[in-house]
């Protein structure tokens, strides 16, 4: 059987969390949105029950944001009748998750919480192989291509394919393009 969830907010407002008063670690059961500051590091449970203790409705949608740069936080959106056993770490400014809790299934008869989204800031090398093309990205910091590369829609080439194309069959080209791409470090020298 295939039931259709139609995502919705709550409208219990904005729930602030400050871990450096060792506030609230749980969700209220009332609101979509979840900003967590301070400078502790917590684990926050999103359980399966509203503000009323009645089973949360399929289809809500919750955004959980760590907006301090210190202190982890590890959501714990994991029910206590979903067979996931995942946790999401948000550890640098702005990370954050979106849930959406969704209906009954053959293997879960009392729905649970389902990861849509992360953003993760931190990421220190990030593999965009099997993302679209990031038109008009800039890239500020360092890039380190370990593949070919292909400008303006052409077919990957290597490196030694690109200095061969820009100087045509002049050698002393040739060996410039690759003096300036080995004093780089783009090239090694051959």
């Amino acid at each position: 059987m295939i039931k259709n969830v139609l995502p919705f907010f709550l409208d219990g407002g904005i729930l602030s969390i400050d871990t450096d008063d060792g506030g609230i670690q749980a969700w209220n059961g009332k609101s979509s949105f979840v900003e967590i500051t301070g400078q502790d590091d917590i684990t926050f449970t999103v359980g399966n029950t509203d503000i009323h203790g009645k089973p949360v409705k399929h289809g809500v949608m919750l955004v959980i944001t760590k907006l301090t740069e210190d202190g982890a936080v590890t959501v714990n959106p994991t029910s206590d009748f979903s067979s996931q056993d995942e946790t999401i770490e948000l550890s640098a400014e702005k990370d954050s998750v979106l849930l959406l809790f969704k209906g009954p299934s053959a293997s879960n008869k009392y729905g649970e919480w389902v990861v849509l989204s992360k953003f993760q800031a931190d990421l220190e090398a990030l593999n965009l192989s099997n993302y679209a093309l990031l038109a008009g990205a800039d890239f500020t910091g360092d890039v380190t291509v370990s593949g070919n590369v292909g400008f303006n829609g052409a077919v990957a080439q290597g490196k030694a394919t690109f200095v061969e194309n820009a100087a045509g069959t002049d050698a002393a080209k040739i060996d410039a393009i690759r003096d300036v791409l080995v004093s780089y470090g783009m090239m090694e020298a051959s």
